[in-house]
């Protein structure tokens, strides 16, 4: 039975990426302590890593300080002294400070232009191009170790890029804070439009007009993970979406957005320091969606396949009841399976109790009391600088829920945070996993948890979109932005308060549902 103990600390349950209990076989992903410590050193972050648990058979996460410690903060004036004497401290300073003064976030970038994206799409075709039922067993035990390494190498790529950022549009948001008096958060409408990766499988639907045109599109835009998990479908494993996706396509146009961000950009006083930090942001703005195909969604894809290759044979040997058993075991056992003819049956039926077990039990959101960060006043500029990006880009990705619904006659409001501007009315389309998009019509409200880069596709059809889950940075409200279309985020629960069918105007602008009880 899965442990319901947790560790000390504060944990947040990570229902973002991970709603529902993962499968044993992806377990390997979410090697977030590892990656997320390289990100923190480099730039010089002032926590250790961002670690996840399992707790009770859900992932959960919690910042770790450098100082693994939990209790009470420090009196601030303490806090000038703990910058110098402690080594952690006083090297993750120097290193913040370095990472402003050399552009790491800038390097980064372009080492993702210059140097990754190639290597990884050699990589991810080498592999994409292997018959994986020509391989012996050993042969595709080896495939997927080549598979999971790649796994591995974009998942550090992914999040290093994330740092580098959240670093740059950290400093662009407090440079439009400090010269124009701007909200927080309003700086990312002046980089709308720029992240076309989030619109290209959508807009690439127009032009498929025959089964060959078809076929080219599965190829080029199927073969990603819809999910984080392992055990769920890729889009090419549902053609009859695509071809409904196809069917009910809209009319887009991407170039209004950065029409709309011009039109800002025009009305701003312009200065170096301004100049300098918006194109460090333009640069690194559409890299947060863009690197996401590579680094993620197509590895796990990769993984999966290989997996149910797998999951084939073993089962025909009697080594597992059926295929899908295969996701309930580890990435050792799967391969001793293979190797050594393992019969894994008794450890999978196990394994499929104890997720069963967890969907029946939920845990809280939270464990622990939140302890408040350092202050950061008394830091080297640089310093400060890099670390209240970091800060600033979890509240951005991850706003706290709007969760208010407020009662007129004949309607309800739900309350959330503005992610995309514009109004739209139209029919509920509830979406909670790829089990659901064969739902959506042309003109449906897409109302989900959060959608995720490779869900982008089904704004090529919708209307509007609200999630329950998300910030302005959130990748369902960047992907929203780019097709132009009216977003709410962080509502908290509006896939629970709404039903298929009944008639939503969303306004993206000032960040409320309104329902008809009509």
């Amino acid at each position: 039975m899965p442990s319901i103990e947790p560790p000390p600390g504060f944990w947040v349950r990570e229902s973002g990426h991970a709603p529902l209990p993962v499968t044993p076989l992806t377990r390997p992903f979410w090697q977030h302590r590892k990656w997320l410590r390289v990100v923190a050193g480099e730039m010089g972050f002032l926590f250790d890593t961002l670690d996840v648990q399992e707790i009770g058979g859900w992932l959960y996460l919690r910042v770790v300080p450098l100082v693994d410690k939990v209790g009470t903060p420090p009196p601030a004036s303490l806090v000038p002294d703990l910058y110098t004497t402690i080594p952690k401290l006083r090297q993750r300073v120097h290193a913040g400070i370095t990472a402003v003064r050399t552009d790491v976030a800038g390097e980064l970038v372009c080492r993702w232009r210059d140097r990754w994206r190639a290597e990884l799409s050699q990589r991810i075709a080498a592999l994409q191009n292997v018959d994986l039922e020509a391989l012996t067993d050993d042969e595709l035990a080896k495939h997927y170790e080549s598979a999971l390494a790649l796994s591995d190498d974009g998942s550090q790529i992914h999040f290093r890029l994330w740092g580098a950022v959240v670093v740059a549009l950290g400093m662009f948001d407090a440079t439009c804070r400090e010269l124009l008096g701007w909200d927080v958060g309003r700086s990312i409408e002046l980089l709308a439009g720029t992240s076309t990766s989030s619109t290209e499988p959508a807009l690439a639907l127009e032009s498929v007009r025959t089964e060959a045109d078809f076929a080219e599109y599965v190829q080029r835009f199927g073969h990603r993970a819809l999910t984080y998990d392992l055990a769920d479908p890729t889009l090419a494993e549902r053609p009859e979406v695509l071809h409904d996706l196809v069917r009910d396509r809209r009319a887009h146009d991407p170039a209004k957005a950065r029409a709309r961000a011009g039109q800002l950009l025009n009305q701003v006083p312009r200065s170096q320091r301004f100049d300098e930090d918006y194109a460090r942001a333009l640069a690194a703005y559409p890299v947060r969606e863009e690197n996401e195909v590579l680094t993620i969604s197509t590895p796990l894809a990769l993984l999966r396949i290989a997996a149910l290759v797998a999951g084939r044979r073993l089962a025909e040997r009697g080594q597992l009841d059926e295929t899908d058993d295969v996701f309930f075991l580890e990435v050792s056992e799967l391969l001793a399976a293979l190797r050594d003819g393992d019969d894994q049956r008794a450890e999978a039926r196990r394994r499929r109790g104890e997720r069963a077990w967890a969907l029946a039990n939920p845990g809280p959101a939270t464990y622990g009391a939140p302890a408040p960060p350092l202050p950061m006043d008394t830091l080297p500029k640089a310093a400060r600088q890099v670390n209240e990006a970091f800060w600033w880009a979890l509240d951005q990705i991850a706003a706290p829920a709007g969760n208010t619904r407020t009662h007129v006659t004949g309607s309800v409001t739900i309350t959330g945070v503005p992610a995309s501007a514009g109004k739209y009315g139209g029919p509920v389309r509830v979406i909670r996993d790829g089990n659901d998009f064969d739902k959506l019509r042309a003109g449906d409200v897409v109302v989900c948890p959060v959608l995720p880069p490779v869900w982008s596709v089904l704004l090529g059809s919708a209307g509007a979109l609200v999630t329950d889950q998300g910030g302005p940075l959130s990748h369902s409200a960047i992907i929203a932005r780019e097709f132009g279309i009216p977003a709410v985020v962080a509502t908290g629960d509006a896939t629970s308060q709404v039903r298929d069918g009944q008639i939503v105007t969303v306004d993206g602008s000032g960040g409320t549902v309104h329902l008809s009880t009509k």
